[in-house]
């Protein structure tokens, strides 16, 4: 790990959720898998705001590349499909079934405010 990453989760007293093979396995089931592909947040360590939501590209952390920079990664289960500019969009929930996959894989999530949040850190919780 970069040693600046390093410093910087022991700084803010970050603990790690996911390693490089429970992202592994996410990305691959993602890229090889038949599951839906969700509109994400994503908020990397040194990023002050998330990115998105957006269609997330994928292959871009085959092999558990750059993820250990990400802090959480939010997953919209909700499929938006435009049908015009006066019409609303159509809507279909894939909740049950990404909540499914991520469950048979184990990966840590919360479900919250409509997303899925997979974090790869979190602060730790201070005792008062």
């Amino acid at each position: 790990m970069d040693s600046k990453l390093l410093k910087k989760i022991e700084a803010e007293g970050l603990i790690s959720f996911m390693n490089k093979t429970k992202w592994r396995v996410l990305v691959t089931a993602m890229l090889e898998g038949d599951l839906y592909k969700p509109q994400c947040l994503i908020k990397y360590l040194d990023d002050g705001e998330p990115l998105g939501p957006s269609a997330l590209d994928w292959a871009m952390y085959a092999g558990g590349e750059n993820t250990n920079e990400i802090e959480y990664l939010a997953l919209d289960p909700i499929e938006r499909i435009r049908r015009g500019a006066l019409v609303a969009p159509e809507t279909i929930d894939h909740e049950a079934e990404l909540v499914g996959a991520l469950t048979t894989m184990r990966i840590p999530f919360v479900e919250e405010k409509g997303y899925l949040w997979i974090y790869g850190y979190r602060r730790a919780s201070v005792p008062q």
